[in-house]
């Protein structure tokens, strides 16, 4: 099995409490395993859109967890943890997965555990190398059986999580993307709940992303970082979120999608005449269109057609100019 949404017997939930953390994300790893790779693609992934923490100086030293980790844990709205091959060999990450989870539960930290070129069962019920990282803390006389106890119980709490599954035959980069959409998703200070693959419903929050001139909506996006201030320009995820809710909407249909951004989707509603009453945004370069087929009829069924926006760009991508249009039917005409 390729990488999979892992679902376990129980999900993380977004925090009750209402505070100012310093990070989003905390990331608990295994350095030897995943540190030059995969963990610091991740990094630089997560770092884009949220504040995020890895432990880049190799801070351990012997098996207790420093202070300055213990707070960054507590700092943090969302803990990933990447269980790799010799995570459990590590007393320094089975403490700090411990934290993490105490944090869940006093909290409500989000934790979203990556089984990276593990089995999640292995993990749960300590088994392979896992199984093997115990046999070697259990000779080790100066670990008591309580602490033995708790991080076993820690890894099959965790392994309970709902999280995400890699193995060899994925693209790693896409893994990567998943996650940190999931991340988006879990963080944002509303409940976008999905299936980790596919949008399931549209919520009243993300819509609010797609209507022109919410501003109470703007403003908690502009707080979180998902904005970009006075240019009001999203990111891409968010972006991506919006349009993929539109898309489900009408996963087939153009003409019956509310939004239409796509040149070469755009073109062929106009061509064909497929627009519905369902359209009420039309946002597009013209330049990316090879051909314009234009008649009185293109826009006579979107009678809630609100708002077209046409750029033109050359080329290289550089902006030509752009017009924007909103639409009267009472009249019959588009009003600049």
């Amino acid at each position: 099995m390729a990488m999979q949404p892992y679902t376990g017997a129980s999900s993380s939930s977004s925090s009750s409490v209402v505070s100012s953390k310093k990070f989003d994300v905390f990331i608990s790893f295994h350095g030897k395993d995943t540190r030059i790779k995969f963990t610091s693609h991740l990094y630089v992934a997560l770092s884009k859109y949220f504040r995020t923490f890895i432990d880049e100086k190799e801070l351990e030293k012997g098996d207790e967890i420093s202070s300055a980790l213990v707070k960054a844990i507590e700092e943090a709205y969302v803990s990933v943890v990447v269980f790799s091959k010799n995570y459990a060999s590590s007393k320094w990450c089975l403490n700090e997965l411990v934290k993490i989870l105490e944090c869940k539960k006093d909290q409500g930290q989000i934790v979203i555990p990556v089984f990276y070129e593990v089995d999640p069962s292995d993990v749960g019920n300590q088994r392979g190398s896992y199984g093997q990282a115990f046999e070697k803390h259990e000779q080790d006389l100066r670990q008591s059986k309580d602490k033995l106890q708790k991080w076993r119980n820690a890894l099959t709490e965790a392994a309970k999580l709902s999280g995400w599954h890699f193995q060899n035959d994925r693209i790693e980069s896409n893994f990567i993307k998943d996650i940190v959409v999931d991340v988006l998703h879990r963080k944002l200070p509303f409940e976008v709940n999905k299936k980790i693959v596919g949008i399931e419903k549209k919520y009243e929050e993300i819509e609010l992303l797609l209507n022109i001139g919410s501003v109470s909506g703007l403003e908690v996006l502009s707080d979180k970082a998902l904005i970009e201030s006075n240019q009001m320009k999203m990111h891409d995820l968010l972006v991506e979120m919006g349009r993929e809710i539109v898309k489900q909407d009408s996963p087939k249909y153009l003409g019956q999608r509310s939004r239409l951004w796509d040149p070469e989707e755009v073109s062929y509603v106009l061509k064909y005449n497929m627009g519905t009453e369902v359209v009420e945004v039309i946002y597009f370069n013209i330049s990316e269109i090879s051909e314009v087929n234009l008649s009185s009829d293109s826009f006579k069924w979107m009678i809630n057609l609100r708002y077209l926006h046409i750029t033109t760009t050359t080329n290289k991508g550089q902006l030509i100019g752009e017009k924007t249009y909103t639409v009267n039917f009472l009249a019959g005409c588009l009003i600049n």
